[in-house]
């Protein structure tokens, strides 16, 4: 958090993106039960898979 605040964010956003990140490390976002996939009616792509695919 302190790192986002040296780049200029206010100390309630560095919260947020600090707080957000700690839940991404475990696993909090995590979500297995294909809802997206019925959601959008085709298969969802990985992020390693998406990136991959981008171009440049």
């Amino acid at each position: 958090m302190e790192a986002l605040q040296g780049f200029g964010f206010p100390a309630g956003l560095a919260e947020v993106f600090a707080d957000g990140d700690l839940g991404i490390a475990r696993g909090d976002l995590l979500v297995e039960t294909g809802d997206l996939s019925r959601l959008i009616a085709r298969t969802t792509t990985s992020m390693p898979a998406a990136v991959a695919a981008a171009p440049g």
